[in-house]
């Protein structure tokens, strides 16, 4: 009987894992415009007239990544994804951007975490202190060394 104990457990624990999973790209699809994209870094670019910080939220385990430091219009601030605890392949982030004084609002395209991938998807945020929005401007492959024009 102990062994079927453990069997159950083992299952309960794979199942709702899996709910958890589900639930989360289900939360991350209704709550934003678009699709998730796949991504390992994330940059936002500050377009709006008011200073800004953001930070990463992984859907599935609830747990937050440091916050960036605040910076001023037409200023760009980029941040690996490693910083969120707890973080694993194939979870679910959304971008919460805070204006100073202002609203705290989420990004329209939310993200799926892949270590290998090298993609950054980078956003950029235009309008007022407590209207404002967040849009994703592309994801590109990061390299080694800028490209200067």
């Amino acid at each position: 009987m102990r062994g079927a104990v453990n069997i159950f457990s083992f299952i309960t624990i794979k199942n709702n894992k899996m709910k958890a999973f589900a639930l989360s790209a289900a939360l991350a699809a209704s709550a934003s415009a678009h699709a998730a994209v796949t991504a390992s870094r994330v940059c936002v670019s500050n377009m709006g007239g008011y200073d800004l910080n953001w930070w990463m939220l992984d859907i599935l385990t609830g747990n937050e990544s440091n916050r960036s430091d605040t910076y001023p219009i037409d200023k760009t601030k980029c941040m690996d994804m490693l910083s969120i605890q707890g973080l694993e392949e194939g979870h679910f982030l959304e971008v919460y951007v805070h204006a100073v004084l202002g609203a705290t609002k989420v990004t329209d395209t939310p993200i799926i975490y892949s270590s290998t991938s090298g993609i950054t998807v980078s956003y950029h945020c235009n309008g007022t202190t407590f209207t404002f929005d967040c849009i994703m401007d592309g994801n590109s492959v990061a390299t080694e060394t800028p490209i200067l024009q």
